[in-house]
């Protein structure tokens, strides 16, 4: 008797790894070599459930032209038995591979979208970056918002410490002068340069800490908010 099982079709399955970037990911045609598994999958099974159900009608057709004898009847359903079994194994093993596909698949899709957010939110840091330093050259006074607010969030302490770049204190010395005689900040308040700190920035500095105001620090708040977002 012709054995009804095909050798195994050969899997192609998509590559696991994650993606690094945007680039070189092409999520529309792996969703169609998906689809095209599928099908193939599905081909698979019904050629297989035909051909068993060939050879089964086969052996009852020879078991009842040999006048059903006894011997051929067990033999009959003994194949009909071990197809049944054999066909059920296969349909199982595809059904396991469909399976271990889609979820590759969401995994992929899932690795995707997140390599996507991330590059987009260093994008649009990057595009920040850009449009802040160069706002800040046309409208330095930014920075004395920034202290302001800095200056607030340390406003309990007894002793405040404004530290600027020297540049900085040369251009704006007068404007943080007014900034600091400003109503509810302690009496021991003073300005001091310090080439530590950036051009584009100020730090408040108290006992036990300091309240840092630089470009990079609100750059590092909006890529926290947008992550997070």
């Amino acid at each position: 008797m012709a054995s009804v099982l095909k050798p195994n079709v050969a899997m192609v399955m998509p590559a696991t790894s994650s993606p690094s970037g945007l680039a070189g990911f092409n999520f529309e045609d792996l969703s169609q070599r998906a689809h095209q598994q599928l099908e193939h999958c599905q081909q698979e099974i019904a050629r297989m459930r035909a051909e068993a159900k060939v050879d089964i009608e086969r052996l009852r057709k020879e078991a009842h032209e040999e006048g059903l004898k006894a011997g051929k009847i067990a033999a009959a359903a003994e194949a009909e038995t071990k197809l049944r079994k054999a066909v059920d194994a296969r349909v199982g093993e595809h059904g396991a591979a469909v399976k271990t596909m889609v979820q590759q698949i969401a995994t992929m899709h899932d690795d995707w979208l997140k390599s996507y957010a991330d590059t987009l939110v260093s994008m649009v840091v990057a595009v920040s970056q850009r449009v802040i330093r160069g706002r800040l050259d046309r409208e330095p006074e930014i920075l004395l918002r920034w202290a302001s607010e800095s200056l607030a969030a340390a406003r309990s302490a007894n002793r405040l410490t404004v530290a600027v770049h020297p540049e900085t204190l040369g251009e704006l010395g007068q404007s943080l002068d007014e900034l600091l005689r400003h109503p509810g900040l302690p009496e021991d308040t003073s300005i001091v340069p310090d080439e530590s700190v950036p051009r584009a920035g100020i730090v408040v500095r108290q006992v036990g800490g300091e309240v840092v105001a630089t470009l990079e620090t609100q750059l590092g708040r909006l890529q926290e908010l947008l992550e997070h977002a």
